[in-house]
């Protein structure tokens, strides 16, 4: 987040409190998100986590922007999730991409197993066409 010029696109089991309220990922989520051009999108499998802090954080900083669009949470619709899973053949899985060029992948999240990248834009271009899909297709909107 740190070093994200203008976009996130965050694809999560919940945006659970236990992992994002977390030093280093809390104070750089907040420092993002104080910086009114830039913008998050967050999909989330489940609304259950939607009262925490995260998502109590997201709301509140949403409500003092101009763009209200800037910042959004949606839950996925069940034939994307298992679009999703078919194309990286996990079950269960959490991806962010970064400014359309660097992305982070959980293959195994509940260890925090990843993989990433900083400069494969095409690689990203992946994941961004299937968050951009799933995100359209969404009909919940939670913030």
């Amino acid at each position: 987040l740190r070093h994200t010029r203008s976009e996130v696109r965050l694809y999560s089991h919940g945006f659970k409190a236990e992992l994002i309220s977390k030093d280093p990922y809390w104070t750089a989520l907040r420092e993002y998100l104080r910086d009114e051009h830039k913008q998050l999108k967050v999909l989330v499998e489940t609304e259950d986590y939607a009262e925490e802090a995260p998502m109590r954080l997201l709301r509140e900083m949403k409500a003092q922007r101009i763009d209200k669009n800037s910042i959004i949470v949606k839950v996925i619709m069940p034939e994307d999730h298992e679009r999703i899973c078919e194309k990286f053949g996990d079950i269960h899985c959490n991806f962010g991409v970064f400014d359309n060029e660097k992305f982070r992948y959980e293959y195994d999240p509940e260890d925090y197993k990843a993989y990433g990248s900083f400069n494969r834009p095409d690689d990203c271009k992946i994941f961004t066409e299937l968050f951009d899909s799933s995100f359209a297709n969404s009909v919940r909107q939670i913030v």
